[in-house]
């Protein structure tokens, strides 16, 4: 019955009396029926909703809100993964692409739900089925396929590691079919389905996911623990001055000028008259050597003690050449106030590190590599503890939200964690392989600082600067009518890159030379100086002179 009133002719009130069956009250309402009383609240069209009904508009608009995210999430990964496997510098690419289909499986069921919000005629129990038995199989992909791997290869290849990971992702994918068969699913009148599923074997589900991620955690800090006396690190770290198999290089003071290295890349030993010969007999600590041994990278990897060879280390009194690598592969070292910068590192634990200067830096990467999987594994493990007790509380978001929400925390990790290594395995290749950046331009020199460089080794020194107007070698560079200028990064495009090997007696020679001519008259040329007796040595060492610029 309505009436129209009077006072407010634009408002109608009605009088409702009826009875409203609720089939299924478990599935809407909590508490005991006997004690439910409804709740009803109008809207402004005449409409009388309830509690469950506004509680289900906000879940639906956040779900939808969520498997859009996770969507291009996944998307991105896809692609990110795909440039991993067919553009990555890596050779075995067998957990790259295992992770690359983990991220295909993920993908489309998450488009397939956001269509379905749409889509009033779609099978909410066939959906629901589907999504939780692809999240099992892409779970067992990262956890078991990358993770459990990677555990297995860091404890030596330990086949109970991986047994019990496959036993663990074996059960677990036995109770999530059980699951899905018994779930139950819904579709709301707000869009999208509610989905129910049985809790104790959700539970369970959980539990096993749980004890396999424990598992993997207490795996990787074992690891670490066990090697936090022999970092595995190293070895790769030394793949600049050693080979795999183990050679040292070790450069003698009395070279052939017959025979001269390339740079400080040239460490492997070669056959016939060019090779480096070892000391016969270790130098004296006084002469500035002190001797240290070396395990070689695949030595420590096999875990075998086998007896290294011994090599002598050369400490630093000048510039390393390996701090001029290019692009950025090691960070310029900051000299700190106060000290001296032709001293060493005197670490009495880190001897090692005084071969070269920017070693530690190589350890500190190769070392937070295990580290950061092991604090992956162990965040993976809080957010499922997070997740178990999420389904047992009320947070606006279903069991399986939940659960997908752990499955993209998982796959952003692993995605992660598999960039690192493929940076990484683009600084070996370039430590490896330095022709391909040796000519190559630099990005430094952008603040206006000169770019030249000085790189000096036992035997030979090297000076890599643009030739100065006073100096009496400008005749054997190039004609003295050309404009002269530093090197810098405005110039360094026009003025051609030259690059002198001299021997210490010519070094030094060419200092008085130089500090003569800069000072004012009388001249001080010595004969020994003189243009025509460094024009012989030229001469007489004509493949001492490098045309390939050094910076």
């Amino acid at each position: 019955m309505a009436s129209n009133s009077a006072s407010t002719p634009d408002s109608v009130v009605i009088l409702l009396q009826t009875s409203v069956l609720v089939p299924h009250f478990s599935k809407y309402y909590e508490g005991s029926i006997h004690s439910f009383y409804p709740n009803y609240t109008p809207v402004e069209d005449g409409s009388l909703v309830t509690d469950v009904y506004l509680r289900q508009l906000r879940t639906s608009q956040l779900a939808i809100l969520v498997h859009t995210a996770l969507f291009l999430m996944f998307l991105r990964n896809i692609f990110v993964s795909a440039d991993y496997v067919y553009s990555g510098k890596i050779k075995r690419k067998g957990l790259l692409k295992v992770l690359l289909a983990s991220q295909i499986i993920a993908a489309p069921i998450f488009l397939v739900i956001i269509i379905d919000f749409f889509n009033p005629s779609g099978s909410c129990p066939m959906l629901a089925r589907s999504a939780l038995f692809l999240n099992a199989i892409s779970m067992g992909f990262l956890l078991t396929g990358i993770l459990a791997v990677k555990a297995y290869r860091c404890l030596e290849n330990s086949k109970w590691v991986l047994g019990t990971c496959v036993a663990l992702r074996a059960l677990s994918t036995v109770v999530s079919g059980l699951s899905a068969q018994h779930l139950q699913a819904t579709r709301r009148l707000t869009g999208g389905c509610t989905v129910h599923v049985e809790k104790r074997l959700f539970f369970i589900y959980l539990i096993l996911q749980l004890l396999e991620s424990l598992f993997l955690c207490a795996c990787f800090f074992f690891t670490l623990w066990k090697t936090r006396r022999n970092p595995i690190a190293r070895g790769r770290i030394s793949l600049a001055i050693h080979s795999d198999d183990g050679a040292s290089f070790v450069r003698s003071t009395h070279t052939d000028d017959s025979c001269h290295p390339r740079g400080w890349w040239d460490y492997n030993a070669k056959s016939g008259s060019c090779a480096h010969q070892p000391l016969s007999s270790p130098p004296l600590k006084s002469e500035g050597f002190t001797p240290i041994t070396v395990p070689s990278f695949l030595t420590r990897l096999r875990g075998v003690g086998a007896p290294t060879k011994r090599e002598y280390e050369i400490k630093r009194t000048t510039i390393n050449p390996l701090r001029r690598l290019p692009f950025g592969v090691l960070t310029r070292n900051k000299p700190r106030p106060g000290s001296d910068p032709d001293r060493a590192s005197a670490a009495p634990s880190s001897t090692f590190s005084r071969l070269v200067p920017r070693m530690v830096l190589f350890k500190q990467v190769m070392k937070d590599e295990l580290l950061y999987t092991a604090v992956m594994s162990s965040g993976c493990l809080f957010f499922l503890v997070l997740v178990v007790l999420s389904t047992q509380l009320s947070f606006g978001l279903q069991s399986y939200h939940w659960l997908f929400l752990y499955w993209a925390f998982v796959s952003l990790l692993s995605v992660h964690s598999f960039g690192q290594v493929v940076k990484r395995h683009e600084r070996e290749a370039l430590l490896q392989h330095p022709s391909a950046w040796e000519n190559s331009p630099r990005p430094d020199g952008l603040n206006g600082r000169p770019r030249f460089s000085m790189s000096w080794s036992a035997t030979t020194r090297s000076i890599s600067s643009p030739p100065d107007d006073h100096s009496d070698i400008q005749n054997l560079l190039q004609p003295p009518t050309r404009a002269r200028s530093w090197q810098s990064s405005s110039t360094s495009s026009s003025l051609p890159s030259r690059s002198i090997s001299f021997d210490a007696a010519t070094v030094s020679s060419l200092r008085e030379n130089y500090s003569c001519n800069m000072s004012s008259p009388p001249p001080c040329h010595s004969p020994s100086t003189s243009i025509s007796t460094m024009k012989s040595r030229f001469q007489s060492k004509p493949d001492r002179l490098d045309r390939t610029a050094v910076d």
